[in-house]
């Protein structure tokens, strides 16, 4: 199948001068399109469970979040990656807006 597409790409290569310019209404354009595509990987985003999970809780309005992880906490609320984490070790020491709790 491969060498069928690569053959397909070289006549249109020769007829058009490159595979750029070739119209999208092209059959041959076309059907190497269905010949490749059940190898193009389609890749989704999934966000990544890494780190500690966590619950971050607004202690002025009540709000509650829970997160995968403190770095994902963290860009939430649009601090530093290790915002999450600095708050959790330091929320006994001194009044914090927020308090986050491990999950």
């Amino acid at each position: 199948m491969k060498t069928k597409a690569i053959d397909l790409v070289c006549e249109l290569e020769a007829e058009y001068g490159s595979v750029v310019n070739v119209p999208e209404t092209n059959p041959k354009l076309k059907l190497i399109r269905k010949i490749l595509e059940p190898e193009r990987e389609i890749k989704s985003y999934k966000p990544k469970a890494y780190g500690t999970p966590c619950k971050v809780i607004d202690l002025k309005t009540g709000e509650t979040h829970q997160f995968h992880s403190m770095r994902e906490a963290s860009y939430f609320y649009g601090y530093a990656q290790n915002w999450a984490g600095n708050i959790y070790h330091l929320q006994f020491k001194r009044k914090q807006r927020y308090r986050v709790i491990k999950l």
